[in-house]
């Protein structure tokens, strides 16, 4: 079956965790599959001069990462504004590309991954092919969820065009329904992890080699240092917790967001609190050091308000290391034993300080927790996939 991925979120070598997930599932899937990659590269004149851009012009038209067959073609983007024309600029951008490699590749179906900008091009070469057509639905934002605009208007209209929606939560796929894609056209097929990379370390050796302090309490927290994912909310728990428990420390991993205002308002926050011995805020770290900051924290915190099937969730509790989550989004059905950690209501501001209270005083099984994620590899994910491209 020959598979051709369209993904405007995409790892390369200028953000090579700039959708991880997309390639991850990707890369299991090629194993069942002959699937070629259109990832598409943003572009306006002087776009390298400007702050907060990074220059992406020496990322090649094509590449392999893993045996996968990957295309970069530019297309035309305006910064911040019209944002609906983004979807007919890849359609022109991409077009030349597309009809090459349906004329090296005779393809089966055509699977978007990130639905804006690409589910128009995905839908006029489906008909143009005659091939069917496959969205994944990887969150609210992609969908533009509680937006009113026309770039909505387009996402709507075409998802419910499409020939099947993968959504990678119960709560994505309600959300898909209102909407008014047929419920018969919905599969949730949650993310994957890696459980051969994301496994049980010796928590000692990986605090050594990061240069982590042995003997206190570290909570980790990572993702991008934007609000929605709540990073204000644990910094506002530490005065309490450290009362209690004093050698807590918390460490930050994520990139900043959009012009870094978010990241500002964090380090204020935390000189106004006179942490600064007690949150760190790491910045980037490559995706294969992970691992060990999982191994080396005693507790995994996220506080997002909004999630579909968060990979660092996934990726810590694989490595053993229980969690406590918002209970937002695909979280409740990663989070669905006990033993994996705590979950808390994001919109109560005391909850998240109760259960970061209480959770030193339980004695959590990491080989447990470590057992249970074992069953849920990338593989799994691909064989679920692979499975629905089958029936349709």
């Amino acid at each position: 079956m020959n598979v051709l991925a369209l993904s405007y979120l995409f790892p390369n070598h200028r953000h090579p965790n700039y959708g991880i997930f997309v390639l991850n599932r990707l890369i299991s899937v090629n194993k069942y599959c002959n699937v070629k990659v259109l990832a598409p590269i943003p572009w306006f004149p002087f776009r390298q001069y400007l702050p907060g851009y990074t220059d992406l012009s020496d990322i090649p038209y094509y590449e392999k990462n893993t045996n996968l067959g990957i295309y970069h073609p530019r297309f035309f983007v305006i910064p911040h504004f019209i944002k609906w024309l983004d979807g007919l600029f890849y359609l022109i951008g991409t077009f030349r590309t597309i009809v090459s490699i349906k004329n090296k590749y005779d393809i089966d179906l055509i699977d978007v991954h990130w639905v804006y900008p690409d589910i128009i091009t995905g839908y006029v070469f489906s008909k143009i092919f005659r091939n069917p057509i496959f969205i994944t639905i990887r969150g609210k934002d992609v969908i533009c969820f509680g937006e009113r605009s026309f770039r909505k208007k387009i996402i709507d209209y075409f998802l419910c065009r499409s020939d099947h929606i993968i959504c990678l939560s119960n709560e994505l796929a309600g959300i898909a329904e209102n909407i008014g894609v047929e419920p018969n056209k919905i599969t949730v097929v949650p993310n994957g992890v890696n459980t051969d990379i994301f496994r049980p370390l010796n928590k000692i050796v990986c605090r050594n080699e990061l240069g982590l302090p042995v003997d206190n309490k570290i909570i980790l927290s990572v993702g991008a240092l934007i609000e929605g994912k709540g990073f204000h909310r644990i910094i506002d728990c530490m005065p309490d917790l450290l009362r209690k428990y004093p050698d807590t420390l918390l460490y930050i991993i994520g990139s900043t967001g959009p012009a870094g205002h978010f990241k500002k308002e964090l380090i204020n926050q935390i000189q106004e609190l006179d942490l600064q011995k007690k949150i760190f805020l790491m910045g980037v770290r490559p995706n294969h050091e992970l691992v060990k900051w999982y191994n080396a924290a005693d507790v995994f915190c996220f506080a997002t308000s909004n999630e579909g099937s968060p990979n660092v969730v996934l990726e810590a509790l694989s490595c053993g290391c229980p969690v406590i989550a918002s209970a937002v989004g695909g979280i409740p059905e990663i989070m669905c034993e006990k033993f994996l950690g705590n979950m808390f209501n994001v919109s109560d501001e005391n909850e998240l300080k109760l259960k970061l209270n209480q959770f030193f005083e339980k004695k959590w099984d990491r080989r447990r927790i470590r057992s249970y994620m074992e069953r849920f590899s990338w593989d799994w994910c691909a064989k679920r996939v692979v499975n629905v491209y089958k029936n349709i």
